[in-house]
Order: structure tokens, then C-alpha cells, then sequence
């Protein structure tokens, strides 16, 4: 035991990924923060240009406001704290987000990449 040392970690309840400290992590599936990610409204995530260079913007198709950039979601630090704003039943974090997200891609793969044409280049 001497070659060790005893440490705790973390895992977030909503994400899942495993931290050293409980003090930093602005988890975006944490339903307090009011946004897409958690919202009975979000229908999908649309991947514009995805061949086109490194970076591909990504817009969240909300039924009520519209598309909705996600890069404008990050720089809230993902407190959006939308008006309109339902959360999903059932929630239990992103696992519940992402097979929400797969099945409609499931359902209508080509209004989600429009100019790709890999199947498994998933939107999320």
C-alpha cells in the first residue's frame, strides 16, 4: 500500500465524466440551468458545412424559438434560462438527451447533415 495514495473523485449525476474536484465542472445537462439540453422543446442538433475546415457550427433546432447557435449557449456558460423552457420527462441527464437526439436523427438523417454523407458522423 505504501506505492499508493489514497484520492476521491467525482462523477457528475448528469454527464457522467469522472473529476477530481466537485468544485469546477458547469455541467450543461444540469436541468437547473434552464437550456436546450434538458428542454422538451430541443428536437436535434444540425451540423452546418461539417466537410467545410476544422470547425463545423452546430444549431440546436428548438420547436418554440427556432434554431439556436450552440456556440451562443457556451459562452452563457450554458445558464440560458430560456422563458419557454420544459423539462423532459423522465430526465436523467445526457443519456436521456442523447437517445433523444439518435432516435429523430434515426428518423430523418438527412435533414441533420445536410451536406454529409457519412452515415455515422453523428451530430452529437
Amino acid at each position: 500500500m505504501e506505492d499508493f495514495i489514497k484520492i476521491e473523485m467525482y462523477q457528475c449525476a448528469w454527464c457522467g465524466k469522472i473529476y477530481r474536484t466537485d468544485q469546477r465542472h458547469q455541467c450543461k445537462f444540469r436541468p437547473s440551468f434552464r437550456n436546450c439540453f434538458s428542454c422538451e422543446h430541443c428536437r436535434s442538433i444540425k451540423v452546418i458545412n461539417p466537410q467545410e475546415g476544422r470547425y463545423s457550427e452546430k444549431r440546436i433546432e428548438c420547436e418554440v424559438r427556432g434554431d439556436i447557435p450552440v456556440l451562443a449557449l457556451s459562452v452563457k456558460d450554458w445558464k440560458w434560462d430560456c422563458p419557454e423552457w420544459q423539462l423532459i420527462s423522465g430526465y436523467t441527464g445526457k443519456n436521456t438527451y442523447s437517445s433523444r437526439v439518435h432516435a429523430k436523427y434515426l428518423q430523418e438523417p438527412e435533414a441533420h447533415t445536410a451536406a454529409s454523407e457519412d452515415d455515422d458522423d453523428l451530430p452529437f
